[in-house]
């Protein structure tokens, strides 16, 4: 069946919000991923013992399905430390602890938590990075099928596709509509009239603020023509909602841009 025409979409991370009217809409940051009225399985089976504790020899990356990022790094001496990036800036989460699990909660998740809607193991990071759901694990992705109305990912277009055909056969094999769960992709993204005025522009903001390794590259760089271009080439293959990271300070000729690029994306 063909997919429904969508609007290209682009929500800008920062305190500065724009809307826009046409094809390309510029909205508020997603804080959360809405679970949909149908029911959801109650329980993500744990299979390791409470008393095996995890202990990471290397860093893990865990996306959590309300879009948030939770990387656990080991310290010397033993223990480790955590690091949440959260979809929605503006948000906050908790952690706790209990027995030797460590749980990170979005408050966008408090609700549905609350009502029993969600269950609180998909918030077990230890027991996910132990089952193997961390972000280096094609287990992932399976999750995301059963649980998730959002997946928010990052990474390019060809990535992008080998990850969507993966959840699509996760889909498929419960049963589950692909189409219901909506796909979004964080960019940086710099627009100056040339690719080597973006870039350097880029450096710019990388040297000041120094973000972490996986996210310290433009991965939308270059002219209006390029980043249009490039915008379509992620709707292609189903990632029509983009979410812009904007850093201090803040981006004006980029975001001057966005008439521009809303031309260069219609119909995508």
């Amino acid at each position: 069946m063909p997919r429904p025409p969508r609007r290209v979409r682009t929500t800008l991370a920062g305190s500065v919000l724009v809307a826009l009217t046409a094809s390309l809409a510029v909205t508020g940051v997603p804080a959360d991923a809405t679970p949909a009225a149908t029911p959801r399985p109650s329980a993500l089976p744990l299979v390791r013992s409470a008393g095996d504790p995890v202990t990471p020899s290397s860093s893990h990356r865990v996306t959590l399905i309300t879009g948030d990022v939770v990387t656990v790094s080991p310290v010397a001496g033993g223990g480790s430390t955590v690091s949440v990036d959260l979809a929605d800036p503006r948000s906050s989460y908790r952690t706790q602890t209990v027995g030797d699990d460590l749980y990170v909660i979005p408050d966008a998740a408090l609700p549905y938590l609350a009502s029993h809607r969600l269950d609180r193991a998909l918030f077990d990071v230890t027991g996910l990075i132990a089952q193997g759901y961390d972000d280096a694990s094609t287990k992932t992705l399976p999750l995301i099928a059963r649980y998730a109305d959002l997946w928010n990912t990052r990474g390019t277009p060809d990535q992008l596709a080998a990850h969507d055909a993966r959840l699509r056969t996760c889909c498929e094999a419960i049963g589950r509509d692909p189409e219901s769960i909506e796909r979004t992709v964080f960019q940086n993204v710099v627009i100056r009239p040339t690719r080597a005025a973006a870039l350097d522009a880029w450096d710019g903001y990388r040297l000041r603020h120094r973000p972490q390794e996986g996210e310290d590259r433009p991965e939308v760089v270059g002219s209006v023509d390029e980043v249009g271009a490039s915008l379509r080439e992620y709707a292609s293959v189903g990632f029509r909602h983009a979410i812009w990271v904007f850093r201090s300070p803040f981006d004006i000729a980029t975001m001057d841009a966005l008439s521009d690029i809303r031309a260069r994306t219609e119909g995508a």
